[in-house]
């Protein structure tokens, strides 16, 4: 194995100074490519790797600081790249309808990556590239070369969930999170919507030409909070990829659709009493909260507690509690 150091730059200061991406990538026998980035786990998880592992498969890349500038919004602006550039996806599978998969797949992030260069110089030319949009797309350039994303998030959450597309869903059992909401295929905004939403395309269009195939590329945001015991699931997934060579486990999670998330938000200003907390199964009338002496929080409906609100005074308008709904279990 080898291990890579690259420094891409993102700002230069009036001072001289450089601020840039730093890139760690492990370089193993020929094999998929998995892009990890976010979070202080993403460095844990580089140094279990070294100590734990003496080969691999294929490679991973690590960003344990994705957006050095910090900045707002960072992963809420991402481009849906074929639809920002009009690709035209159909002619694309026209011409490559025949080329066995694993080709097919080659060939397509190869256009991706000329897509994203190319949003990129228009940008240049039209001087409307911001610091944010800058690192956004190189993210999504890295990204979008990789069999397999996986977006660290430190919301402030109780308890660890995970976002994944509807065509992923099977694979998520490899990924030990207990709580997961399936996304949507078309829904954009954050970095793995954006990395997932090409795939959905060719996945799609093949479909209508004849042929069915669901990608073997996979894109996922974990929401970590304040629970960072998640290396188990990560390594598991790499596992499950055959970039590490042992037998991945399967577990059982709770499922909800993007839809139906609901949130309830407090209808009076005042210090709260929570009654449940993150992972709880609840019931339609539960009640969830109190605030003050009289007003009572109620659900409407059945499921499963995914965030609460961490304050114990809120005003009118906070956001008490998001809540999985229709939730079923594999």
């Amino acid at each position: 194995m080898k291990w890579n150091t690259e420094n891409l730059p993102l700002k230069k200061l009036a001072s001289g100074e450089q601020i840039s991406i730093t890139i760690h990538t492990l370089v193993g026998n020929p094999g998929p490519h998995i892009h990890i980035l976010g979070h202080t786990l993403c460095s844990e998880l580089m140094e279990v790797i070294k100590n734990k592992y003496s080969k691999i498969n294929g490679s991973i890349s690590f960003i344990p600081r994705p957006n050095p500038i910090k900045e707002q919004n960072r992963n809420h602006a991402y481009v849906d790249i074929i639809k920002e550039t009009n690709f035209d996806i159909e002619t694309f599978c026209l011409e490559h309808l025949d080329l066995p998969w694993h080709e097919l797949k080659i060939v397509f992030k190869e256009q991706l990556s000329a897509l994203i260069d190319y949003y990129m110089e228009g940008l240049q030319n039209e001087q409307a590239v911001s610091i944010q949009i800058k690192n956004n797309l190189i993210l999504q350039s890295l990204a979008s070369k990789s069999d397999g994303v996986i977006n660290l998030n430190s919301d402030d959450v109780p308890s660890p969930y995970l976002y994944a597309a509807e065509y992923q869903e099977a694979i998520t059992k490899y990924l030990s999170v207990s709580h997961i909401v399936t996304l949507p295929h078309h829904y954009t905004g954050s970095l793995d919507n954006a990395c997932f939403m090409p795939w959905v395309y060719l996945m799609e269009t093949l479909k209508e030409m004849g042929r069915y195939t669901i990608p073997d590329v996979e894109a996922f945001t974990f929401e970590l909070g304040r629970d960072l015991d998640q290396l188990e699931g990560i390594l598991n997934y790499l596992k499950y990829k055959g970039v590490i060579e042992e037998q991945p486990k399967q577990f059982e999670s709770h499922y909800c659709k993007y839809e139906d998330l609901k949130s309830i938000f407090s209808s009076e200003a005042g210090a709260v009493d929570y009654n449940v907390t993150a992972g709880d199964h609840i019931k339609t009338g539960d009640v969830l909260a109190s605030i003050g002496s009289e007003h009572q929080v109620k659900t409407h409906n059945d499921g499963i507690v995914l965030n609460t609100c961490h304050k114990d005074i809120v005003n009118e308008g906070t956001e008490l509690f998001q809540l999985m709904t229709k939730v079923y279990k594999k």
